[in-house]
């Protein structure tokens, strides 16, 4: 199999529900919120409530995603499961300099 035939069994989903910054507008600017579903869209979850901003999302493998996020503050790796969008695993990350 090569890159190219890779199947997609789910999907995540930045979602900003509220105007965090008061800017008057629902934008990248404002907290978002990240869930998960199945690729037909089944099973939607809530991986993260709020969160500043996402740093970066990468797949480890078939079963598991990670997220790396900041939020008040601090930065976070989070490893969820690809088959129903649970944490199975959070990490503090340093902060940049």
């Amino acid at each position: 199999m090569n890159k190219f035939d890779r199947i997609t069994h789910s999907f995540f989903y930045e979602i900003v529900k509220k105007d965090t910054n008061s800017d008057g507008m629902l934008n990248h600017d404002d907290n978002k919120a990240i869930y998960h579903s199945n690729f037909d869209g089944t099973r939607l979850a809530v991986v993260l409530e709020e969160t500043n901003d996402v740093l970066g999302i990468n797949q480890i493998d078939a079963g598991q995603t990670v997220i790396f996020h900041s939020k008040d503050g601090k930065n976070e790796a989070v490893v969820v499961d690809n088959s129903n969008g649970e944490i199975v695993k959070k990490s503090d990350l340093p902060l940049a300099n």
